[in-house]
């Protein structure tokens, strides 16, 4: 069962790895590698340290993008029936993505604590790729977002 579950959940992160090199912007990317170049040791949480800081980035680029793209469309205003991303559906989108991605990393961290003796490296990681990936998505929706959303 245990083989069964890492078999998953790494096939499942390197999907997320994969599709995760296409969003960081080469301004972003310098960044994390000056990062983890600027690491003296190089250990796991080192590295973590400088995941850390390209989750923060991402939320951060996830934010701008909702509201300098999603929500100057009068449809998608109406859709988040709220005040931008101080309530409505899309922080409410947000706060539980957050939240999911939160659960699911400490549980990833958990069960691959074998592979890293780093928890914060495990879940930063798995934090990044998901991150990574809910950016994708969005991005993706927003190319075509002149559609019909309903």
């Amino acid at each position: 069962m245990f083989y069964k579950l890492f078999l998953t959940m790494t096939l499942t992160l390197l999907l997320f790895h994969s599709a995760a090199a296409q969003t960081i912007s080469d301004d972003a990317d310098s960044e994390y590698i000056k990062c983890l170049q600027s690491a003296t040791q190089h250990t796991d949480n080192e590295t973590a340290i400088c995941m850390g800081k390209e989750i923060k980035r991402l939320d951060q680029e996830i934010n701008n993008f909702y509201n300098n793209v999603f929500l100057k469309e009068a449809k998608v205003q109406k859709w988040n029936n709220g005040n931008g991303m101080f309530r409505g559906n899309l922080k409410d989108m947000q706060d539980q993505f957050n939240s999911y991605r939160v659960r699911f990393c400490s549980l990833y961290s958990l069960l691959m604590q074998n592979y890293s003796s780093s928890q914060l490296y495990l879940r930063n990681e798995c934090m990044m790729q998901l991150t990574n990936e809910y950016y994708i998505r969005i991005r993706n929706m927003a190319r075509s977002y002149k559609a019909d959303l309903d």
